[in-house]
């Protein structure tokens, strides 16, 4: 499993279970596809995939160091530019 906790994905998008148990929704369908590193075991990342509005298939490794500083500029922004849809 590599969503994080919290975390669902259906066919319809990627959902978040709140405390009250609501589940609501964050982006389009977003597939991890695998956890990622360098030969030597450093660079570590998660390849994600989803389709644009296009119905194109979509891949990005992102570094792991990305999610450690403005996630809406360094891991959303991408994402978006490339054609995923945020709720």
């Amino acid at each position: 499993e590599t969503l994080p906790t919290g975390f669902r994905l259906t066919e319809d998008g990627v959902f978040y279970a709140t405390e009250d148990g609501d589940a609501r929704p964050v982006c389009s369908p977003l597939e991890i596809l695998a956890r990622t590193r360098d030969e030597k075991g450093h660079n570590w990342g998660l390849l994600v995939e989803f389709d644009d509005p296009d119905g194109e298939k979509k891949r990005w490794n992102i570094p792991a160091r990305t999610m450690t500083g403005d996630f809406g500029k360094d891991v959303l922004g991408p994402l978006v530019d490339m054609g995923l849809r945020l709720a």
